[in-house]
Parts: C-alpha cells; structure tokens; sequence
C-alpha cells in the first residue's frame, strides 16, 4: 500500500514538473552577425514568475560561456533579451558553425531548453555567399528598423486634440510577421514626464512590411482642452515624447522622437499674453500690451477685465483681427492715493464650432502690478 501511495507521489510529481518548461528559444538556425544587436526570444509554460533564469552559449556542444544571468521572467509566457552577438562572461565567440544557445533556471530546478538547429556567426561586415553561386556578386545581408518618423495634433470640436505619430521600416528588409514576434513591438507617448498613452504598435501579417512601408497616422492619445472652470491655469504642455520598440522587439532597436508641443499646437489655436501695464499718475491711465500668436478665428473677442484697488472694476471686448494691442483707460484715482494696484484678466477661448479656438497657455492671461506714486 505504502509503496503503492509512493509510486503515485513520484508520477504526480513529474507531471507537475513536465507542465513547468521552456517551450521554445530563439534563434532557430540561420546567420548572425558578430557584434550585432539580436533579441534572444523564449518561451515558457507553468514556470513561476519571478524565476530567474539564464542564457548560455554553446559550440558544438561544449559551453562558452554565460550571455546574461539573474533574468526574472514574469508578466505572460515569453520573454526576450538584446544579445550583442558574440559576446558571453570571459570572452567573444569567432565567426563559425555549430553555436546554440541555452536557457535554463538559475537554481536547474527546471528542464532546459538548447535553440535548435545550430545557427551560425559571421564576421561583421562580412557578405554571405549562397552556395553554388559564387560566380556571382556577395549578398549583403539585410535587417528591418522601426523609426519614429513624426508627430502631429489633431483638434476636433468636441473639445479633445488627439496626438498622432508616424513610423515605418528605415531599414533594409522586411518587418516580421506580426505572428512571428515573440513580443510586440510598442509604443509610449509622454508628454511633460506624464505618460499619455501606451500599447502596441500595428504590424502587418501578411504580406510582410517591405523597407520603406509605414504608418502616417497612429493614434497617441487625447488631450483635453480648458473648462470655464479653470480659464487661467490650462497649459497644453512643453514637450512630447513618442517611443516605440523600447521592448526591442526582433533584435531591433527602439526609437524616440521629440517635438515642442506648444508651437504645434499653434497651428490651428493661439497664445494670448498680457506682455506689460504701466500707469501714468498725470493722467491716471493705464496702458495694457497684449500679444496674440498662432492663428485665431478673426471673429473672435477677448473679454478684458480690470479691477483696480482702490478703485471702480472695468471690462470691454477686443476683437481679436491684429496680432498686438495696446489698451488705455483712465480711470478716476482719488488725490491722496499713493497707491494703487491693478489685477487684469484677458479670456474667451471658445469650443465649438468647425474647429475648436484654442487658447493653449491660459497662465499669461493675467498680471497683476502695483504703482508707486512718486512725491
């Protein structure tokens, strides 16, 4: 009975170690390129996350040494490392046949995994010859590349710009096969350090993305335009960030592009600023500078308010058909004043109609500055 009771112990507990494997490594054959960047993709079923495993490499079966040790798998079923081929612990491997590479588990609690068949490293810059045809020039060999390319706004009247981006294959080959990414390739847009928008980028299946095949118009997220509530502390941001393949998905490097978010923005919304006030205490008038830049519906108008202390609040509309005004009024300042402060205000961003009027920095839309009587 006991042996019986032990027997099943023992089957129970291979089945569990046999559902906790490697199920697949790359690369599966074909020519690497000594010092080149390659992303080294595995697989894996029912191995705990946070393991931490290990890749080795192999000629003709006899170790070389380590790639990479200490990896915590986690987060899915697969996982990948950038390889700088060639390169393990001690040493640099030479052009030649017969390389595999090997993962396994730090602590060998696991079944490991050797890629399969043998791949081969050449020299770098060195030309592959196909056999047979050696009549014939050398073939360069050839890799994809996934570039940020741009970015661009796009308002709509429902109060939202949605940031798109452009990227496409600069390099000399085609994309692979969505399905035959180990991991997707992604994209981030951040703005100002704050993350926007994350996820993956489209790749085709079929047929493959030649060099030179791209995407103009991929969605990176909304921004949203001011309320009535808070006119005077809205900033669309100053910089925006895209990045795409920071996971290096197919041995590829990832990219990023910049840009000044705020002069895009001025495309199709303005800048309103309050430039200066000065107060002549002859004539007790105040003279306002205000700049608009960007483009502005020529229909627009500007509530401007002024509430002088001491003194009686004013206000008057500007129609917004020049880039630059100056504003004066007199206002009526008691004799004895020696003092008196002015809190000006300039709004009327609007949203609605074809596109949305934009007023993409509300902070410079107000100043407020004391006078001296001078004795």
């Amino acid at each position: 009975m006991k042996k019986s009771m032990i027997f099943i112990m023992i089957l129970g507990l291979c089945g569990l170690i046999q559902g906790q494997t490697f199920t697949s490594i790359t690369p599966k054959g074909g020519n690497l390129v000594l010092g080149a960047s390659y992303s080294v993709q595995w697989t894996y079923s029912g191995i705990p996350d946070g393991t931490l495993v290990k890749l080795v490499l192999f000629k003709d079966g006899a170790k070389l040494g380590s790639i990479v040790q200490n990896i915590p798998i986690g987060g899915g079923s697969a996982g990948a490392r950038v390889w700088t081929v060639g390169n393990y612990e001690g040493g640099t491997a030479l052009a030649g046949t017969g390389y595999r590479i090997r993962i396994r588990d730090m602590d060998g609690k696991y079944p490991y995994l050797d890629s399969d068949p043998t791949f081969s490293i050449t020299g770098a810059q060195q030309a592959v010859v196909r056999s047979g045809m050696s009549d014939r020039s050398p073939v360069l060999l050839k890799f994809p590349k996934l570039e940020v390319t741009g970015i661009d706004l796009v308002p709509y009247p429902d109060g939202t710009v949605n940031v798109v981006f452009a990227y496409k294959n600069t390099g000399t080959a085609p994309l692979p096969r969505r399905s035959e990414f180990a991991v997707q390739p992604d994209f981030r847009v951040v703005v100002d350090g704050r993350e926007l928008a994350k996820g993956d980028l489209f790749i085709p299946e079929n047929p493959p993305a030649p060099p030179g095949w791209g995407v103009m118009t991929h969605f990176g997220g909304s921004l949203k335009f001011p309320t009535e509530l808070s006119p005077f502390t809205w900033f669309i941001g100053n910089t925006i960030y895209v990045y795409i393949n920071e996971r290096k998905a197919g041995g590829m490097e990832s990219s990023f592009l910049t840009e000044n978010l705020k002069k895009k923005a001025l495309k199709f919304g303005y800048d309103l600023l309050i430039n200066g006030m000065d107060f002549d205490w002859s004539t007790n008038t105040l003279k306002i500078w205000i700049r608009l830049d960007g483009v502005w519906d020529q229909g627009q108008k500007f509530n401007l308010l002024i509430f002088p202390s001491p003194g009686t609040d004013f206000s008057t509309r500007i129609q917004a058909n020049q880039p630059s005004y100056i504003i004066t009024h007199k206002f009526d300042v008691w004799a004895r004043t020696s003092q008196i402060t002015f809190d000006v205000y300039v709004s009327g961003f609007e949203i609605g109609g074809v596109r949305p009027i934009l007023d993409v920095d509300t902070r410079n839309n107000n100043m407020k500055k004391s006078f001296d009587r001078l004795r």
